[in-house]
């Protein structure tokens, strides 16, 4: 079960959500931290599809 609630945060952030999280294991809360730095830089990168109108544009 250590894997499944770290990784709830993660699909949420993916969906856009936000969320308030409480963790009394340290090791767990930098889990969880770091799933959803993982989902923030995921959105935040460009596809190859994201760059075709500037090709375009040249």
């Amino acid at each position: 079960m250590k894997e499944r609630i770290p990784y709830l945060d993660f699909i949420k952030v993916l969906l856009g959500r936000y969320g308030i999280g409480c963790e009394l294991s340290s090791p767990y809360f930098l889990d969880s931290a770091t799933y959803c730095k993982a989902a923030e830089d995921q959105i935040e990168m460009p596809s190859l599809f994201d760059l075709e109108p500037l090709e375009a544009a040249v």
